[in-house]
């Protein structure tokens, strides 16, 4: 009994560790483009949640052309204080850096790289070219959310971020993403307290 519990607390201890540990993650996301009664044009916004300790964080987007598609996209990286406002901003970008760490071959992808401070974080994916916060901050680009009334999807835009810093629980909101250390560690802890279980039958 006392060995699986031993083996159970590393387990969770190590659990404990790993969120903030420099890592990268690759997530497939999907931008979807709208018309409806009360407006031709208009997409939706994809929200990431993460903590950080601080440090150099950086976001690619490989989209044009990625899946057949062909969307500008852009990248919002806001602050994550409970109550989201323009004052929230941090950093965004347009253009991918003329060195492309995602197989871009296109300055029309985003890449971001940016100091932040320890703290919680929001980083918004969306369509070049809105400047500025003001239109994502509802999710809804170019429209507000009652244009999903009525509307139908007249194109779907697939991209792939890349994350790499120093982060926890990076996720779209609604969905939790695994980051692949935690999933490591996770996958030792219960090796440990199978091993222990099968010592103690012994």
């Amino acid at each position: 009994m006392k060995r699986t519990n031993i083996a159970l607390t590393a387990a969770m201890a190590c659990l404990a560790l790993a969120p903030m540990q420099a890592s990268a993650l690759i997530i497939n996301g999907q931008i979807n483009n709208y018309s409806s009664p009360s407006d031709s044009y208009f997409q939706d916004v994809d929200f990431y949640s993460f903590s950080s300790t601080g440090g150099t964080i950086t976001f690619d987007v490989l989209e044009w052309g990625f899946g057949g598609n062909y969307m500008d996209s852009m990248v919002w990286l806001l602050s994550d204080d409970g109550a989201l406002d323009i004052g929230d901003l941090v950093a965004q970008n347009d253009d991918s850096s003329s060195t492309y760490g995602d197989g871009s071959t296109t300055s029309l992808d985003s890449w971001l790289s940016t100091s932040i401070t320890a703290g919680n974080y929001l980083l918004a994916v969306g369509e070049c070219c809105n400047f500025g916060a003001s239109d994502i901050l509802d999710g809804v680009q170019d429209g507000v959310s009652s244009d999903y009334v009525g509307a139908t999807i007249q194109n779907t835009y697939d991209y792939q971020l890349t994350v790499a810093g120093v982060f926890s629980n990076f996720h779209l909101q609604g969905t939790n993403v695994p980051e692949p250390g935690s999933l490591v560690l996770l996958g030792l802890g219960l090796a440990g307290v199978a091993y222990s279980q099968r010592r103690k039958k012994a």
